[in-house]
C-alpha cells in the first residue's frame, strides 16, 4: 500500500469511518522479521520485561511464565530461527496444524504486540530498553480491551522443508482469540520452548 493509501487509511480509521485493523473478522497478517526462534503477544502497557542476566538459571523462561501467569504476554517457541508471517483473527476456527496450544491474555489499552526473540531477550537484559521498540511497534494489532482465549496453531512442521509448501506472504502461525470465561486459565508453561 502506498504511503498516501496508508495515510488515508490511518485518517479514516481515527475519524471511525473505517475499522482499525484486527477489529473485524478479516485477518491481520503481521510478517515478523528478526530472530523468530521465539515469538510472543504481550500487552507492553502491563508486561515488565527486564529480568537482569536472562540467560542465568532459566530466569527468562521462568520470568515468561510470571508474566503469563499475569495474564500480560503469550510466549512460545517456532522451532526454527527465521521471519515468519502471523496471522491475527478474531474467533476460534477449526482450522489445523502441526501443533497447537491455547493460553490467555488480558488488555486494558487494547493494543497487543507480536515480539520476537530479539526484542524479548534485549529488553530482559537492558533496564533501559524498552518495549515496543522501533520493529516491535509495526508488530501492533488493536482489539477491543478485555480478556481473551488465545490459540496458538503453527500450520509447519519446523523441522520439515516447511517453505516449500507456503506460497509468499502465507501464514506459518495462526493467531485466533475470542472473550475468554472464568474457567479459562493462562498456560502453566512456555509451549515449544527449550531454553
Amino acid at each position: 500500500m502506498g504511503t498516501l493509501k496508508k495515510a488515508i487509511a490511518s485518517l479514516l480509521v481515527a475519524v471511525g469511518a473505517m475499522p482499525s485493523p484486527g477489529s473485524g473478522t478479516t485477518p491481520v497478517v503481521i510478517h515478523v522479521g528478526g530472530d523468530g526462534s521465539h515469538l510472543a503477544i504481550a500487552d507492553l502497557a502491563r508486561y515488565v520485561s527486564f529480568v537482569g542476566d536472562w540467560a542465568e538459571n532459566d530466569r527468562l523462561r521462568k520470568h515468561l511464565m510470571a508474566q503469563t501467569e499475569k495474564e500480560s504476554i503469550i510466549a512460545w517457541g517456532s522451532g526454527f530461527e527465521t521471519d515468519w508471517v502471523v496471522s491475527v483473527k478474531p474467533g476460534i476456527s477449526q482450522r489445523q496444524g502441526y501443533r497447537e496450544f491455547q493460553s490467555v491474555i488480558s488488555t486494558q489499552s487494547g493494543k497487543l504486540h507480536l515480539v520476537n526473540y530479539d526484542s524479548l531477550t534485549m529488553a530482559a537484559q537492558f533496564d533501559d530498553y524498552r518495549l515496543p521498540d522501533k520493529e516491535t511497534e509495526s508488530y501492533a494489532f488493536r482489539i477491543p480491551p478485555g480478556r481473551y482465549r488465545v490459540r496458538i496453531v503453527q500450520l509447519v512442521n519446523p523441522d520439515s522443508n516447511w517453505w516449500e509448501s507456503l506460497g509468499d506472504g502465507d501464514p506459518a502461525f495462526l493467531v485466533e482469540y475470542e472473550p475468554a470465561d472464568s474457567s479459562d486459565r493462562s498456560q502453566q508453561m512456555v509451549p515449544w520452548v527449550l531454553f
